[in-house]
């Protein structure tokens, strides 16, 4: 019998630490031969002696035993893992991906002209903000430890040429140009003031809206329209399209058409030659050979004086005077030019006028009003209350028109003065002019009637004269 009699042992719980320290796993060991049997004190004291302190499932541990999941490993204390940090970012506030293809509208419209080459930013302008990264959290071991959170990235703000941090904060990029914003170098944002277009303005490219300055190596084609807010070079040709810059615009070549086109400039415009065409300028028009049957406006000189320097056709009005090398042609074509004249003022002198007239109107109203509403009185019937109100506005205004017209009229006055100030402007022809050229320098007039070589015209005691020079 003592033999085969069984050696008591008590139970025991050993414990176990998994997945660098997140977990705690226990397995129970029944007792034999009548020992003690385990309990969950037993495993609470065995975890206390590796050191097991957080995460003690308690529902688990009491199953463990009441289930009789023994002899085999039950995770019954969980870690709180640490949660990395997240990486800063890089907020864009313009689109900056150039995608060369028609805009297209909600309705599903396609406008094959419209296509996004250019990002126009402005001085000062928001571009880019680096989101600084979210701190990660702690975790904890079952053992109490704790796990340090791996750092977010930080951003570095994608600083590149004409850009730089706010003032009101360091984190957001902006413009310190107008110009064209791009990435460069995969990530900086660069603004450039000059944009280049390497070949013509047509359907590749729509229409260009630019905030800086503008060169074109190709043409500018039909129906199509630049503008840019300072200066414009096109190395080729303008054909019937819209051209607008606020500074000075260079043409290689010429502005070529059936009179649909338009060029307009802040500044000075040069150009090869222009024909049917039409052309303002608030400076200087230079023209290196021809003017065929175009209309040129320019608040300064217009100079054609090239080889080939002639003006044959259409109206050409410049404030400060014009020199060209012929003027109209042997087969008489009508040659229209006007100097000494400032658009600008005799604008203004016409709105004066307008003012003038449809206060004279007005007088002219008041006046009979009043008479029909004094009639009425003396007539017995008497007036209303309402009338005898009206009839005392009146009465006012009809006092205070004199006083505007005669305000007016001293403006106009001050206006005209200016006019003296293009008294001396002449029109120089280095060669000959023909007849049928009409020509107006200031408010007098003169139509050529004879051939005439070297000439100046000036006006001389309220009269055009021709002048050698």
């Amino acid at each position: 019998m003592a033999e085969n009699s069984i050696e008591s042992k008590d139970g025991f719980v050993k414990v176990k630490i998994l997945n660098n320290g997140l977990e705690a796993a226990i397995n129970v060991t029944q007792a034999v031969g009548g020992g003690k049997e385990p309990t969950i004190d037993t495993a609470h004291e065995a975890m206390k002696e590796e050191g097991i302190v957080y995460g003690i499932d308690t529902d688990i541990l009491r199953d463990v035993f009441n289930d009789y999941l023994f002899d085999e490993d039950v995770v019954v204390a969980y870690g709180k893992p640490a949660k990395d940090g997240k990486d800063g970012e890089i907020k864009y506030y313009v689109d900056l991906k150039v995608e060369l293809k028609p805009r297209e509208d909600e309705k599903g419209n396609v406008n094959y002209k419209d296509i996004r080459l250019i990002q126009n930013v402005t001085k000062g302008q928001k571009l880019v903000e680096v989101i600084p990264p979210v701190p990660g959290e702690e975790g904890r071991t079952v053992t109490g430890a704790n796990i340090t959170p791996a750092a977010g990235k930080v951003q570095k703000l994608p600083m590149g040429l004409n850009t730089e941090p706010s003032k009101d904060n360091p984190n957001v990029l902006i413009a310190s140009i107008d110009g064209n914003a791009k990435i460069i170098k995969g990530d900086l944002v660069q603004v450039d003031e000059f944009f280049t277009v390497d070949g013509n303005i047509d359907f590749k490219t729509g229409n260009l809206d630019y905030n800086g300055s503008l060169f074109i190596k190709g043409d500018i084609k039909a129906g199509f329209e630049v503008r840019t807010k300072n200066d414009l070079e096109i190395n080729g040709l303008v054909e019937d399209a819209k051209v607008y810059a606020k500074g000075n615009i260079i043409i290689k070549n010429g502005f070529l058409g059936r009179g649909n086109g338009i060029i307009e400039a802040g500044g000075d415009v040069v150009l090869k030659f222009c024909e049917n065409q039409n052309i303002k300028a608030k400076g200087s028009i230079i023209v290196g050979e021809s003017v065929l049957h175009s209309n040129l406006q320019s608040g300064s000189k217009i100079e054609v004086k090239g080889k080939k320097g002639a003006i044959v056709g259409g109206t050409t009005i410049a404030t400060r005077g014009l020199i060209v090398k012929e003027l109209g042609n042997y087969q008489e074509t009508k040659t229209e030019v006007i100097v000494g004249i400032s658009q600008e003022i005799m604008k203004k002198i016409k709105e004066i006028d307008e003012e003038i007239k449809e206060n004279e109107g007005n007088l002219d109203n008041i006046k009979k009003a009043i008479y029909t509403l004094c009639k009425k009185r003396v007539s017995g019937k008497g007036l209303k209350e309402k009338e005898v109100n009206l009839l005392g506005k009146l009465q006012k205004l009809q006092d205070q028109i004199p006083h505007l017209q005669k305000n007016l009229e001293e403006k106009k006055s001050k206006v005209e003065e200016e006019l003296k100030n293009y008294a001396d402007v002449t029109i120089d022809v280095l060669s000959k002019v023909y007849p049928g050229s009409k020509i107006t320098i200031q408010n007098c007039k003169k139509t050529v009637t004879k051939e005439t070589g070297r000439v100046r015209f000036k006006v001389v005691d309220m009269e055009i004269k021709e002048l050698s020079y």
